[in-house]
């Protein structure tokens, strides 16, 4: 350990001094300029690689204090005087308490929490009465203690391992007495304690309560419960590790489920702020090495007499945590809304299921970013972080609240994340001058979820937003196949939305090339290891297509009835036989992985689900030429490299001809279009993020030290060698465009 932590120590110094000195100075010749940015659209590659640096300034520090010191509870915003509160508490000073308790029922409408009392009796099942379990649609159900800062439910206080909260009289966000065993959603009884059956959970009384064997008595149980929060394993959850942060809190400051309990003399969302007169100094990354490598912050150091930087500047919104990390808080299972997650032994595991991570990871990216400035007078473009996909799924879902504007128990979670947007939008103009400057023009928010910016509020619009999905037809209506995020419906009451929620979206395209922005999904360096991109030995394209993921046939709005339809004709027609086209369910199970048919097959299908897909990016990771199957749809980075360089089109109309369609493509316009993805494969990889930076290297080197197959054919995309992961990814692609942007 102590190796470890003087290791980590030089990696500090090595950082703080990088940053202090950071240099900045692409300015490329215009030769240069055009080879690195030679086949993209727009000025903003070229622009950007030629740009003068300017000198790097010294950041903002705090003067102010706040009201109460945010109670001990909360942190200081010491630039502008407002408490950033953690989950249990709100308001001026974080001197209100908000509680969200566990419960088996969600209100319809209003501001107030429901909280019901639980008597375990009332739930008995009459005799014939058919059993459906309460848990299967609620999960923060409690038959138990409840932690309702969160609304997770623990075993009992009575019981040997449950929680025993703080004393009546302990400071705010004092830890519990006894943490306690975790009782989740699916470790709820079925019985109540005089043995009758409940409608309530999904597990015999006696595997939670029995005092020898009971997962809430025994020492060591018979059966286990899931652990469920961030930071915690083991056999009986008793094995503590990190939990997860944006920038792990900048060092200086302690993460607790996604908030950020600054040290003293630091302040902000992640820590990164110091208040005037604090010195810059190591933090937690030379006690706890595992996290060094999550820990960048270049604009919190104090720069050298030569250091200089580049535009874009952006600064971060600092803002009440209920739009971000209040999220990461209340979304109680530690898998949903993150990139990345520390697992027992502290080892960073990447969390590629979760479909809308880079809400967090571009927040992340941000902060670690050289373009980051804590000032925000200087910046050319204000990020605001609020976590709505996260708030759809799973927070939305699990408990009663947080509450925006639309009832929680049936429908509605679009209505709910635009009612989140519009909160944040007033909070913003309220507190900050910024919007005013230009009228929101220079604002940049993130839409991850399925349907993208479809959703969002009109008041927004103004702004640049960036999602997956680039639909681009007007007088649109959700295409969802999944009933409570279908944006169209009309969800209104008389007293809370008198005029409904359609009012408050836009009529015209959800997404706009002009200002918008279709960015790239997330994908951690392990989702594409096999692609020849990343060093590995090609192998022959042998299929000719190739496409897997859900159909979903008895839910005929899904992807438009497009998936269904496909898979029936290709499967009623054998096209695997016939033309050498794999389509293949989700549930099919393979002896290869998803990756190794990517890397086998010519063409690799993009078809809509619920709204954006991710294949178009998982085929060009692995060098395989995408077909867009999504009409009225524009595709990832669609206005700076144009589709038709590096994919095909096949319309909706169209997919019963696709055996033909790609069997009519010449083969000379197959090397073209496999050339270019080769060409420009990691503008759709966030290659740069300091987080995959090891893993990445890692994979090159023991791929690139396996042999190449014995061939007498050029294989492309070819065998790519080691390459300068900071330059044209995904972020800088996006910093380009946006400095293509500026005024």
């Amino acid at each position: 350990m102590d190796e470890a932590r003087a290791h980590a120590s030089t990696v500090w110094e090595a950082v703080a001094h990088k940053a202090s000195n950071l240099v900045q100075t692409y300015s490329s010749s215009p030769s240069e300029a055009v080879a690195l940015c030679g086949g993209l659209m727009g000025s903003g590659c070229q622009a950007f690689a030629q740009q003068q640096p300017m000198p790097a300034v010294s950041p903002l520090k705090g003067t102010m204090s706040c009201l109460r010191d945010c109670n001990h509870a909360g942190k200081c915003v010491a630039f502008k005087g407002f408490c950033q509160c953690p989950a249990g508490w709100t308001g001026e000073g974080c001197l209100t308490r908000e509680r969200r308790p566990c419960t088996h029922e969600t209100r319809q409408w209003g501001f107030t929490r429901l909280d019901p009392k639980v008597n375990l009796t009332e739930f008995r099942v009459e005799e014939g009465t058919e059993y459906h379990p309460i848990a299967g649609g609620r999960s923060s159900l409690c038959a138990g203690t409840c932690d309702d800062d969160i609304s997770l439910c623990y075993c009992p206080s009575d019981t040997k391992y449950g929680r025993i909260p703080p004393g009546e009289h302990s400071l705010p966000g004092a830890p519990p007495i006894r943490k306690g065993r975790p009782m989740g959603q699916w470790c709820q009884p079925k019985q109540d304690k005089e043995g009758f059956p409940i409608r309530w959970g999904t597990v015999d009384y006696d595997f939670l309560f029995n005092d020898k064997t009971g997962w809430c008595n025994a020492e060591h149980p018979a059966g286990r419960c899931d652990c469920y929060q961030d930071g915690i394993s083991g056999a009986t959850c008793e094995t503590i590790y990190e939990h997860t942060c944006v920038n792990q809190c900048n060092g200086h400051g302690e993460c607790y489920i996604g908030y950020c309990q600054c040290h003293k003399g630091w302040f902000g969302h992640d820590c990164a702020y110091r208040m005037e007169g604090v010195e810059d100094s190591p933090g937690l990354e030379v006690e706890r090495p595992w996290i060094a490598d999550m820990v960048y912050t270049p604009a919190t150091h104090e720069p050298a007499a030569n250091a200089t930087r580049l535009r874009p500047l952006i600064w971060v919104y600092e803002m009440p945590e209920e739009y971000a990390s209040r999220m990461l808080q209340y979304r109680v299972d530690g898998g949903f809304c993150n990139h990345r997650q520390f697992t027992g032994g502290n080892v960073t595991d990447f969390k590629d299921h979760n479909y809308y991570q880079l809400e967090m990871g571009l927040h992340e990216m941000l902060l670690q970013s050289p373009h980051r400035t804590l000032d925000p007078e200087e910046a050319d473009f204000f990020y605001v972080p609020v976590y709505t996909s996260c708030l759809i799924m799973p927070v939305q879902n699990f408990g009663d609240g947080p509450y925006y504007h639309s009832p929680l128990s049936y429908g509605g979670r679009t209505v709910q994340a635009g009612g989140l947007l519009e909160d944040a939008f007033h909070w913003i103009r309220a507190h900050y001058p910024y919007w005013n400057r230009k009228g929101g023009r220079d604002h940049i928010w993130l839409a991850t979820h399925d349907e993208g910016s479809c959703w969002v509020p009109n008041v927004i619009r103004p702004s640049i937003i960036f999602s997956h999905w680039g639909r681009t037809d007007h007088n649109h209506t959700s295409w969802t196949g999944y009933g409570p995020d279908n944006y169209s419906l009309n969800i209104s009451h008389p007293l809370y939305a008198p005029k409904g929620n359609l009012h408050r979206i836009t009529k015209g395209p959800c997404y706009d090339p002009v200002k918008d922005l279709v960015v790239p999904t997330m994908r951690s360096p392990k989702h594409y290891a096999r692609s020849p991109l990343l060093g590995y030995p090609p192998v022959p394209r042998t299929r000719l297509g190739f496409f897997k993921g859900r159909m979903q046939f008895e839910n005929l709005p899904y992807s438009r009835g497009v998936r269904q339809k496909l898979a029936r004709q290709a499967w009623e027609e054998d096209w695997a036989g016939a033309h050498n086209i794999l389509i293949l369910d989700n549930t099919n199970v393979t002896q290869k992985t998803y990756s190794e048919f990517l890397v086998e097959s010519t063409f690799c299908l993009a078809i809509i689900g619920d709204g954006w897909t991710s294949r178009y990016e998982d085929a060009i990771l692995h060098g395989c030429i995408p077909v867009a199957i999504m009409d009225n749809v524009k595709p990832i980075l669609s206005n700076i490299i144009d589709e038709a360089d590096v994919s095909i089109r096949v319309g909706f109309d169209e997919v019963g001809r696709l055996p033909e369609i790609l069997k009519a493509v010449p083969q000379e316009e197959i090397e073209r279009l496999q050339r270019n993805i080769g060409r420009f494969w990691r503008r759709f990889a966030y290659t740069s993020h300091r987080v995959y930076q090891k893993r990445l290297r890692d994979i090159q080197e023991r791929n690139l030290a396996l042999p190449a197959l014995d061939t007498d054919v050029t294989l492309l995309p070819e065998r790519e060698g080691m390459f300068d992961l900071e330059q044209s990814d995904a972020m800088q692609t996006i910093l380009e465009w946006l400095y293509g942007r500026m005024d």
